[in-house]
């Protein structure tokens, strides 16, 4: 793909570099390099932020909105309409658009219908916050039935706190880090 786009600029007369840079590095470190070299100059002319550093990127002066660096044409492009609404929204924020969407993923959660029939939850639960969820956890009757992995992304979470002491079971959370935490507990070690 790179030597292709490179023949197809050098065709138009303009002689482009692209070096793809790897990391092999989780998230939180990935968006923490991605920041300092956002703040320090050192930044790729383009790169696939996760979808929630759009918004912390463009708060934090590192972004543009397209508009403002391509210019207003980009709001009339065509391929606006092969993407869903939902998928063109992870790089908007405030109203307004900050790049093109390559793809995305799906977080789903998973629940057992007669184990919340036991504890008195509806079959048709549609939880609209993390906490709620939490306090389904905390309805179940009896102790965490096998393994059960909570990943959290607020800096603290009633299932993995900053501490690790939160989480009767192991609890992955770095110390000062505000990425995901993973609290994976089991039926000796319910979740709390």
């Amino acid at each position: 793909m790179i030597p292709n786009f490179q023949k197809q600029m050098a065709d138009q007369g303009r002689q482009v570099t692209v070096q793809y840079v790897g990391t092999g590095a989780d998230d939180e470190d990935v968006k923490t390099q991605l920041a300092l070299d956002l703040r320090t100059g050192a930044d790729p002319d383009v790169f696939t932020p996760d979808g929630p550093w759009v918004g912390e990127f463009a708060q934090a002066g590192f972004l543009k909105p397209l508009d403002e660096v391509v210019g207003s044409e980009v709001n009339d492009w065509d391929g606006w309409s092969q993407i869903p609404k939902p998928v063109a929204g992870i790089v908007e924020f405030e109203g307004k658009r900050y790049g093109i969407p390559v793809g995305t993923d799906g977080r789903v959660l998973f629940f057992n219908k007669r184990l919340f029939a036991k504890a008195g939850l509806p079959a048709d639960w549609q939880p609209k916050s993390w906490d709620e969820v939490l306090q389904a956890g905390r309805q179940h009757p009896g102790p965490a039935v096998g393994p059960t992995t909570c990943s959290a992304r607020r800096s603290t979470s009633s299932c993995c706190a900053s501490s690790s002491s939160a989480c009767p079971g192991s609890c992955s959370r770095r110390p000062g880090s505000t990425g995901p935490a993973t609290c994976s507990c089991s039926a000796r070690s319910p979740c709390p």
